[in-house]
């Protein structure tokens, strides 16, 4: 049996962390992507460094009402510093309730302990709608 690899390690933990707290998935964030990390997602605009990615998940807070994701790892790809996870992220608001079920595809680079680059891969139409009071402020 191969053993796991420090960069699959911190992947792994880095997503189980998602499903502690909304603010444990913030710390996640803040401790694990390097300052100058580009976290780069399908139709969003690059986040640029852990500050940046923090915000835009307040935003996305405040927008859907999620505090957690749960994140089932399928499979883990690791080649040097780049390291590619298949998985089924289930996203939670603040009573548990499940709000959203999708498949990700994630490519890292860590190096040193960090993520230094993010590239998330999902399908947009998988995302739930705005809260009622999101959409009727909207109007």
């Amino acid at each position: 049996m191969a053993t796991m690899s420090a960069n699959e390690a911190l992947l792994r933990r880095f997503f189980e962390r998602w499903a502690i707290s909304y603010d444990e998935l913030c710390a996640a964030i803040s401790d694990t992507m390097h300052e100058n990390c580009v976290f780069q997602q399908t139709r969003i605009p690059d986040l640029h460094g852990p500050a940046a990615t923090v915000a835009f998940l307040h935003q996305g807070r405040a927008v859907f009402g999620y505090a957690t994701f749960d994140v089932e790892v399928k499979t883990v790809i690791c080649e040097g510093k780049f390291v590619a996870a298949e998985r089924i992220d289930y996203m939670k608001d603040d009573h548990g309730t499940l709000l959203a079920t999708f498949p990700a595809v994630s490519i890292m680079q860590i190096e040193n302990g960090k993520i230094t680059a993010w590239r998330d891969y999902f399908d947009s139409a998988d995302m739930p709608s705005p809260r009622a009071e999101q959409a009727g402020a909207a109007s």
